[in-house]
């Protein structure tokens, strides 16, 4: 049996993270604004959006940028950490060797 250390993960607390936040669930839908509100928490940011202009995506644009964030509510989401940079350094290399297992694949048949 293993003994793993928790890892903790950084919260956002800045305005500079808000902003970027922010700057990033707005990336859901390209034609309307979808952060209606933001504003930081003591447990990290909490985004009100527009339920019609997300339709769901800004949790895992999110996500993909690192961020954890589930919606709490109808149109509420709550960041509450990053995602440890290791983490994310892994899935990359995970996802980039996928790719050249396929691209070797695809040279072999031909």
């Amino acid at each position: 049996m293993t003994n793993t250390a928790a890892t903790v993960l950084p919260m956002p607390f800045t305005e500079t993270d808000l902003a970027d936040i922010t700057e990033t669930a707005e990336m859901a839908n390209g034609f309307y604004r979808v952060v209606t509100s933001a504003r930081l928490t003591r447990s990290g940011a909490l985004l009100l959006v527009s339920t019609d202009a997300a339709k769901g995506r800004v949790v895992p644009l999110l996500e993909a940028a690192g961020y954890t964030a589930r919606e709490v509510a109808p149109g509420r989401i709550a960041v509450t950490g990053a995602v440890d940079r290791l983490t994310l350094l892994r899935a990359e290399r995970d996802r980039l060797n996928a790719e050249i297992n396929r691209l070797s694949g695809d040279q072999t048949v031909g």
